[in-house]
């Protein structure tokens, strides 16, 4: 139950062991963190603009995990454990929850596949995405994972997809509606899926007409039913948004160094990287995708739709601007969708017909599936890394069973938090590839009435290329070191005006280098995840309290890897 999945169970207890939602600080969760070590930053929670404090993920997580909850809760209450919603009973039952909804989703699959294919066909093709996949990774190692739920939520999906257009009823329709608020609820983005009822045996735009004249004709009431009952379990989130901040609808991913970014979306990063590419990692889904172009000849009253929905699901998750989503194996993010992308695979199975091509997928099939195998192996012994692969170091551990060395280390992407722990004192595997001296107006002082120097923006392309560098400024100031004290010298990128990668420091932190005999303060910033590349990067100093101060001048350096 740590990082994000810190985030998701905060609801429940909020609600049980808090007994309101409503929070004004962090205390309660920082009292959690310290008895456990959830999270090494509280990065899961925002301040709301009343001085609420809520998650920033969506509720739908604690909604369907609260049932194994409750059984902890009565573990907990009838044993010396905590009763805080994270002690051991509560970690077992998040463990057993989430095994359960795996099952689950597999046992859907299942049914779905066996309504398409053969039961041979159908085995293969649950075989090759639960094992042949990074499916097996999430289950593994990312216990509790909402990317697990949505497989499951998302089989459940299209197995009443296929009962409701098989005879449709009120009773099929509320089941269906309710699962559509429920991935929703989970993961918002998700709500694409909800097009899969939506074009189920539409062949075309007309006959997409059709179906909407013909539904809402004969089956009015079930139509209704589910859009009332998706929207009724949609509306969960919506109140907990207006009890704790006055408004229905909120954006609670407020943070400006990320977000959905639509008109520049990563897709060839999301596919191709070496970093996190999806066809890289997981090769062997690329026969599903040919399979659903199979299912599109085969059968157009479904394929034609759902490779649109394909193609849909693969362009959000590339607007997301930090496309890697953080630590995992290939592309996380890209787990939600496998249901669809298993029929896939019995259509791609279907095609091979003649013994010569059955052959040769066999031969590919194997090897892929035990390369994905052996991959997944590899990066639980911590040979290959979950969020910073570089080709170099791919390369350099590729087929590898030792643990990797400490010069194989270093062609990894820097760890940006641990380099900020350490700060920049490896300045010989860098070059100085920037300098400029800024010069203020003579006697420029900081006072009560002006609280911030001159603005000075960088642009980080004009500094460097490279997928991090390190800024130095250096100011010049006049007066008495204790003039110093109150003084914040701060780095941030700026998206539309709001900052991200925030760093401020004052002179009683060792970051800074404080110089009273040239009277100098140093401060080195390390570049965050750009956002986009006219974000600038914006130096300054403000006075936050203490004696007025006059600062004279700034020198900002940019040093980038050899």
């Amino acid at each position: 139950m740590t990082w994000d999945t810190f985030g998701y169970s905060a609801y429940l207890p909020l609600s049980f062991v808090h007994h309101s939602f409503i929070l004004h600080d962090l205390t309660f969760f920082e009292k959690i963190n310290e008895v456990y070590g959830n999270t090494p930053t509280m990065y899961q929670f925002i301040t709301l603009e009343n001085g609420n404090v809520i998650s920033k993920y969506t509720i739908g997580w604690s909604v369907v995990m609260s049932p194994f909850y409750f059984i902890a809760d009565i573990w907990a209450r009838n044993s010396e454990y905590r009763v805080d919603g994270f002690s051991l009973p509560y970690q077992y039952l998040v463990s057993f929850g989430s095994t359960f909804y795996s099952l689950l989703g597999i046992h859907f699959l299942r049914k779905i596949l066996l309504h398409f294919f053969n039961d041979i066909i159908a085995s293969i093709s649950l075989i090759l995405i639960t094992l042949g996949t990074n499916y097996l990774f999430i289950q593994m190692a990312s216990v509790g994972s909402v990317h697990s739920l949505e497989f499951t939520f998302l089989a459940i999906l299209i197995w009443l997809t296929i009962r409701f257009h098989e005879k449709p009823s009120f009773k099929k329709s509320i089941y269906l509606g309710v699962c559509i608020g429920v991935i929703g609820l989970i993961r918002p983005p998700d709500l694409i899926f909800a097009l899969i009822p939506v074009f189920w045996n539409c062949k075309n735009g007309k006959g997409f007409i059709d179906k909407l004249k013909f539904y809402w004709k004969n089956n009015k009431k079930e139509v209704l039913g589910i859009g009332i009952s998706c929207f009724l379990v949609l509306f969960i989130q919506s109140l907990f948004w207006k009890i704790t901040s006055g408004h229905f609808l909120i954006d609670s991913y407020n943070n400006a160094g990320e977000g959905f970014d639509f008109f520049k979306p990563y897709t060839f990063e999301v596919l191709f990287s070496f970093r996190k590419g999806w066809f890289l990692y997981t090769p062997l889904i690329i026969f599903s995708i040919i399979g659903l172009f199979y299912w599109k000849k085969k059968d157009t009253s479904h394929g034609n739709f759902m490779l649109i929905i394909l193609f849909l699901f693969v362009y959000v998750i590339s607007s997301w601007t930090t496309w890697w989503y953080a630590s995992s194996f290939s592309q996380r993010a890209a787990v939600d969708i496998y249901p669809l992308l298993a029929i896939g695979f019995g259509f791609f199975i279907i095609e091979l017909k003649s013994r010569r091509n059955i052959l040769i997928f066999s031969c590919i099939g194997v090897f892929l599936f035990s390369f994905n195998l052996f991959q997944t192996w590899q990066i639980s012994k911590g040979i290959l890394h979950t969020s910073l692969m570089t080709k170099e170091y791919y390369f350099s551990t590729f087929g590898q069973f030792s643990t990797p060395s400490k010069s194989q280390q270093k062609l990894l992407l820097i760890d940006k938090c641990l380099a900020y722990e350490v700060g920049f004192k490896n300045e010989n595997e860098y070059k100085k590839c920037y300098t400029k001296r800024i010069k203020f107006p003579i006697n420029y002082q900081l006072n009560d009435t002006v609280i911030y120097t001159p603005i000075v923006d960088i642009i980080p392309s004009t500094i460097s290329k490279k997928d991090h560098f390190w800024i130095r400024s250096t100011w010049n100031y006049e007066g008495n070191y204790e003039a110093l004290a109150g003084k914040i010298f701060t780095s941030s990128a700026l998206y539309k005006l709001q900052a991200y990668g925030w760093v401020g420091k004052n002179v009683t932190d060792s970051i800074l280098k404080v110089d009273t005999i040239h009277k100098t303060v140093t401060f080195n910033y390390l570049s965050p995840d750009i956002r986009t590349k006219k974000d600038p990067i914006r130096i300054i100093v403000w006075k936050q309290s203490g004696l007025p101060i006059i600062v004279k001048s700034v020198l900002i350096e940019g040093f980038e890897k050899k």
